[in-house]
């Protein structure tokens, strides 16, 4: 007869309830960064030449219906982001960290981005003033059409004002004008300010009579 063991006792019912919850502790544990006294990078070395990239067609329609039905079933299927955001809800887990941060947890200077306001306020003349260096195309002389535009879906073209000077011209809708315009020239220089490499912009008034086709212009009927 082989003897009873006195610790062979059924598991209580929330003996594996408890066991989830340990294991979800370590788990926010461990994704915490640990402190370290390593040398503080300023600046990310992400401007070094690289070949030029292959140029990409856009499909904005895929992109939506991707974006709008496929990616929000797609997303409860990864178990990372799934199992993070129940870590979440329970308050056991944090938001995941940046990885392009210094030790101090800043970011450093890049060719996409560079300290400003936050670090060194701008006056309101620098916050209304953004990234621009011109006053925008010249508008009081003939422009050039020099070619179209064909990625995004706001209508435009390309044009070379008088003093040489590039632009890309985007056409609001005529019955809500400076609607588009307007707020992307806002939102640039919020960028701007928030430490962003971000394009002029500025908002400008031409006369049909103004433009002129470019001999090197294809135009196709």
């Amino acid at each position: 007869m082989i003897p009873a063991n006195r610790n062979n006792k059924k598991s209580p019912f929330w003996y594996p309830a408890f066991i989830v919850v340990v294991f979800a502790l370590m788990a926010a544990c461990s994704s915490s960064k640990p402190y370290t006294l390593g040398p503080v990078k300023t600046f990310d070395p992400d401007n070094k030449t690289i070949a030029d990239p292959a140029e990409t067609e856009e499909h904005f329609s895929w992109e939506t219906l991707y974006l709008s039905t496929f990616y929000q079933i797609e997303k409860p299927l990864d178990l990372g982001f799934m199992f993070r955001k129940v870590g979440q809800g329970l308050g056991i887990a944090g938001r995941d960290e940046a990885e392009n941060v210094n030790v101090l947890d800043e970011v450093p200077n890049s060719s996409w981005y560079t300290r400003r306001h936050y670090f060194e306020p701008m006056n309101i003349a620098a916050l209304k003033k953004g990234p621009n260096t011109t006053g925008g195309p010249d508008t009081t002389q003939q422009i050039t059409v020099i070619r179209g535009k064909s990625e995004g879906v706001t209508p435009g073209f390309t044009i070379k004002d008088a003093n040489g000077n590039t632009f890309i011209i985007k056409l609001d809708v005529p019955e809500v004008p400076e609607m588009k315009s307007s707020s992307e020239v806002i939102a640039t220089k919020i960028y701007y300010a928030a430490g962003y490499h971000t394009p002029e912009n500025s908002l400008a008034f031409l006369d049909p009579e103004q433009l002129v086709v470019g001999s090197e212009a294809a135009i196709t009927k």
